[in-house]
């Protein structure tokens, strides 16, 4: 039987493809000499073709490759946590992976409702249309996101949940890769909990022209989703092209029904949730050139657009008339260059240019009567990166600088009911802001012996932020300041091959986050009743944390399991400060608690990170996965805000020729270790946000070679919950049926 959409990669590298519906692959891009291929699958056991000889002028053929049947995802091939491929029992890190087959059969609204399932991260929702993750204690912008290893996160996320994951569409994605833990050596700044990498479609070259497409239908019943999704390829020997279309509709959510806690009883229709409901469309493309055996182009476009987003909790807890995110946009061009020789000093070398664009507007009023604010951020950052990596006996190095600009422009706009509009004299952040980041980085991978393995890695980063406050004089006097931060960080790691199924592994990493302008400079509504003031003179966090891990991947009994321990300097977190003199503030008739970011001190955060298959027979196996944290703020004597409560699944999966089956269960304990900071959020019920258990079951059933039908029941019991941090409640019963016809 022919194995459709195996990973086919060149060891050491970024390069692959995935094989035809025939069963085939080609690998055009390849210099002469010698090479080792990986070929993997979620439903194969991975496998190794050592020492495969390319001959310059000559086509190397292979014979039927024979692979066999398992569900071995521990390893699976990772590029995120070393930036090149390499097998997650090779890597130091907490690493996971969700391949193209999961996001597919998962069916998720969102980015971020993707990584629900997977050990170690928890996903918060604001809005409908929000989400974002928590990793190790950390959220917001102390979590670095990236598309295709390029910075999502620019000089205005925020310290406190945010939408942007959800501007990535999922629909685009080849697979998610998160590393669990501080990769700042690697990756700069904000990578403090963890990176998640979105890494979008692409097809391999072909030895003759192929054409592809996928069309995808789905509807949900609990927020009337309707999502249509259209794509196209095509490959050639020297040209490939990936695109598409997605258009998303949702209508105001239904929460569950049944409930033991009135705290979560108060959505503003009934057990609907209005107003909550929006829509988006996605825009994608992708063109690869081979140049030559050795040089290789790739030009990526990616348009999302979103508007008039509910912020709910801004209707069911404090009564507004209109409270919009609008419009929330998001554009990313570049331009990469790769290039692959085979050289005692030169592996490949790739260069990356990039411009995102990243537009953020509000519509806020708190009665038809009162005036409307209308707030517009728009961020173009600037992007540019160069990586080299070389083999040297028992050493990889990987290296590389990069560098990005960011250009802020902002305003706020009161509009009287007259119509009458004047301007305020400084938006959310001070308008014509700017943010540079500059990051140099050295990683050594070395082979120390058949059973050790170590990963060393340096980095020196420098960052300035500039930008104009109202002068110590008071009035509208300006006043430019710039605030620099430097940070050296360091990183080790340690790999014990017990056998080729069981591994250990240490990590001992530095990471920080500097100051963003969000941070230094924002004037704004937040949460509940709080407006946040500027405060320039903030330190920079620093992190260092220690994890130890076994992954282990037996024929049977397969699963990891880490433990961790980090330890914050100059945490930054929300607290109560003075404007102008006075803890409160009166803006367009509503009166506000005034607070700013601080550096509150020291903290600590420890946890631990499990997941494990039993395989009962060849087609069932038992699957779970759990994860707990505690953090403590030392100086403050409280919890750190925003920490997820203990949370996992467990479930049986099923699966024979194609069909497939899952009945599990999504699980939180209840959080009530609340930090000051917590206790002023309105999002979370008082005492804590109550404990849950959703039941749900979904599966897949191939209709002809091309066409697949995936259909789940989620929360089968129709549960009321709500997910810590979440301004809204969980989805109540829903049924989501999808339609794909996939030949990509």
């Amino acid at each position: 039987m022919a194995v459709i959409g195996l990973q086919v990669l060149i060891q050491d590298s970024r390069q692959g493809t995935v094989t035809d519906p025939q069963g085939n692959f080609r690998l055009l891009e390849m210099a002469p000499g010698s090479y080792t291929l990986v070929l993997d699958h979620i439903a194969y056991k991975e496998k190794s073709l050592p020492d495969v000889r390319v001959r310059a002028g000559h086509i190397t053929s292979l014979d039927t490759i024979v692979i066999e049947a398992g569900f071995l995802d521990l390893r699976r091939i990772v590029v995120t946590a070393t930036r090149g491929a390499h097998r997650i029992s090779d890597i130091s890190n907490a690493v996971t992976l969700v391949p193209f087959q999961k996001l597919d059969i998962r069916m998720p609204e969102t980015t971020a409702e993707a990584l629900r399932e997977e050990t170690g991260i928890f996903v918060q929702k604001t809005s409908h249309g929000g989400g974002s993750a928590k990793i190790r204690g950390f959220d917001s912008n102390q979590i670095l996101l990236l598309v295709d290893g390029i910075r999502l996160n620019n000089s205005t996320y925020r310290l406190g949940n945010h939408p942007y994951l959800t501007t990535v569409d999922a629909a685009m994605l080849e697979n998610l890769e998160v590393v669990r833990g501080p990769t700042s050596v690697l990756y700069g700044s904000d990578a403090m909990g963890g990176t998640i990498n979105a890494r979008t479609h692409q097809v391999g070259f072909s030895r003759n022209m192929a054409f592809g497409y996928r069309f995808l239908g789905r509807i949900a019943s609990a927020d009337q989703q309707q999502t249509g999704r259209a794509g196209i390829s095509f490959s050639s020997p020297f040209l490939t092209f990936t695109g598409g279309f997605t258009a998303q509709n949702f209508g105001d959510l239904r929460r569950g029904a049944n409930s033991s806690h009135s705290v979560l009883e108060n959505s503003t229709n009934g057990i609907i949730q209005t107003p909550t409901g929006f829509s988006s469309r996605d825009l994608d493309a992708k063109l690869r050139c081979r140049l030559s055996d050795k040089h290789y182009l790739t030009l990526a476009g990616q348009m999302t657009r979103r508007g008039n987003i509910p912020r709910y909790d801004k209707y069911e807890t404090s009564d507004y008339y209109r409270w919009l995110y609008t419009p929330q946009d998001r554009d990313l061009l570049y331009l990469r260059y790769q290039y692959l020789a085979v050289s005692p000093w030169l592996n490949s070398l790739e260069v990356t240019l990039s411009r995102q664009l990243q537009r953020e507007g509000r519509e806020i009023q708190k009665s038809i009567a009162d005036i409307l604010t209308r707030e517009l951020d728009e961020v173009i950052t600037w992007g540019m990166q160069l990586e080299a990596r070389t083999r040297r006996g028992k050493h990889r190095f990987s290296s590389g600088l990069d560098l990005y600009l960011d250009d802020v422009h902002c305003k706020r706009q009161f509009i009287e009911v007259s119509g009458a509009e004047t301007e305020d004299f400084q938006g959310r952040y001070p308008d014509g802001s700017g943010y540079a980041s500059l990051g140099l980085y050295l990683q050594d991978e070395i082979h120390l012996s058949p059973l050790w393995s170590a990963i060393t890695g340096l980095r020196l980063s420098s960052f300035q932020a500039r930008f104009d406050l109202p002068s110590l004089e008071g009035g509208m006097n300006l006043e430019t300041f710039r605030q620099n931060f430097i940070a050296l960080t360091g990183s080790l790691g340690l790999i014990r091959k017990i056998t080729d199924a069981l591994y250990l592994n240490a990590n001992l990493a530095q990471a920080f986050r500097a100051p963003n302008l969000s941070d230094l400079t924002k004037l704004g509504e937040s949460k509940g009743d709080i407006f946040e003031v500027p405060n320039k003179d903030l330190e920079a966090e620093e992190l260092i944390s220690l994890d130890l891990g076994i992954k282990f991947a037996g024929t049977l009994l397969s699963g990891s399991a880490s433990v961790y321990y980090s330890f914050v300097e100059d945490l930054i977190a929300s607290a109560d400060a003075l404007y102008q003199g006075s803890a409160t503030l009166e803006r367009q008739g509503v009166i506000y608690r005034v607070k700013s970011k601080q550096n509150t001190g020291q903290a600590r955060v420890a946890g631990v990170e499990t997941e494990c298959r039993l395989q009962l027979n060849e087609e069932l196996r038992l699957q779970a996965n759990f994860t707990s944290t505690y953090a403590q703020n030392i100086t403050l004597d409280e919890p750190v805000g925003g920490v997820a409560p203990a949370f996992g699944t467990a479930g049986l999966h099923w699966r024979r020729r194609g069909l497939s089956a899952a009945l599990f269960s999504r699980f939180a304990a209840r959080q009530s270790r609340l930090s000051s900071d917590d206790l002023d959020d309105s999002r979370i019920p008082p005492g804590g946000t109550p404990g849950w258990q959703t039941l749900n079951l979904r599966g897949a059933l191939p209709i002809s070679g091309r066409m697949r039908l995936i259909a789940a029941i989620e929360n089968i019991f129709d549960v009321n919950y709500r997910e810590h941090g979440s301004g809204i409640n969980g989805p109540g019963r829903n049924i989501v049926v999808s339609l794909e016809l996939n030949r990509l």
